[in-house]
């Protein structure tokens, strides 16, 4: 199996070398790096050139004339991409080293799958342990990782537990879906649209990467500690920005409607009942006693929050905006 990576990067001068020494380091070397750098600043662009002419294998780095964003950067990267599998990477993470040895076994004994994730150790701005892993912080428990196997759609409605960083496609999986749009989280983007396309998703349980947080990281974790007020409302309009999405999407492929139908009708049924919450937290008295037995009745509860726990808070906390 011929294996490409691709990196994007943007002023990573901090951690770069660390990431790229970790590739080296692979136990089963990819074939291609890609690395795409989206207009930076400082060093990193230099970095990646010498890391190219040093490096055993193929590497091209390309720099943006324009700046893209993160989702286009990425898009750009896989499209430059030759190798059977791409396995997606961060400027600011380490790859354990048997990272791509173990996602090529699992490609190999699983030939039905069209993509990969796994979990990671946390590690700070310095390197050093958290003593925590991603899934920890994303809620991906045991459970929800069965969920994922039965209902990945639903799953990933509920919250995205895929990290692009611990990525890996079957090259012709990844290059038929349709492009990430501009509001899009791109790991979200492309394991949402291969799961409703019927290609098969896997959670690789082992760690494979050190994913490290820090002050300056574009996206990652951060959104998950917002005020619920806040929560709410950027659900919402996510789930409307989705919508319109999947609908423009699925014009690509019209043999596969119903799926595209049953889809939206979950985004919305997911809108509706964040916007059911926000209302339930505004209202006061038999009102809202009202609005919270017609939600729970509809059993949005069990498949979007956290069951009678996220039904009782309801009922109990109140919003002041």
């Amino acid at each position: 199996m011929q294996i490409s990576i691709a990196l994007c990067t943007y002023n990573g001068e901090a951690f770069l070398a660390e990431q790229l020494n970790s590739i080296l380091q692979q136990t089963l070397s990819p074939s291609q790096v890609v690395i795409c750098d989206d207009g930076s600043t400082d060093s990193t662009a230099q970095i990646a050139q010498a890391f190219a002419a040093s490096a055993p294998f193929e590497v091209s780095c390309r720099v943006n004339v324009q700046r893209l964003g993160v989702t286009a950067n990425f898009n750009c990267a896989i499209q430059h991409c030759r190798g059977d599998m791409i396995a997606l990477a961060d400027q600011d993470d380490v790859w354990l080293p048997h990272k791509l040895a173990t996602i090529a076994d699992t490609f190999a004994q699983k030939p039905t799958l069209g993509y990969v994730f796994s979990d990671a150790a946390l590690i700070n701005g310095n390197g050093q342990p958290l003593n925590r892993r991603l899934w920890q912080e994303t809620g991906f428990s045991a459970a929800r990782q069965y969920l994922f196997q039965t209902d990945p759609i639903t799953t990933l409605l509920r919250r995205n537990v895929v990290t692009g960083a611990t990525m890996a496609f079957r090259a012709p999986i990844i290059n038929a879906l349709p492009m990430p749009s501009p509001t899009s989280i791109h790991d979200f983007w492309w394991a949402f649209f291969a799961s409703i396309l019927g290609h098969t998703g896997y959670a690789i349980t082992t760690p494979l990467m050190k994913y490290r947080i820090h002050a300056a990281q574009k996206i990652g974790l951060s959104g998950l500690n917002l005020p619920e007020f806040q929560r709410y409302q950027r659900e919402i309009a996510a789930m409307n920005d989705l919508s319109r999405d999947v609908a423009q999407a699925a014009r690509q492929f019209p043999h596969q409607q119903n799926k595209f139908d049953h889809v939206i009708h979950l985004i919305h049924a997911r809108r509706d009942h964040f916007q059911c919450r926000m209302n339930i937290r505004s209202a006061r008295g038999i009102n809202r006693l009202k609005l919270w037995l017609t939600e729970v009745q509809t059993g949005r509860y069990a498949v979007f929050s956290h069951s009678w726990r996220g039904a009782l808070k309801d009922l109990v906390v109140t919003n002041d905006g």
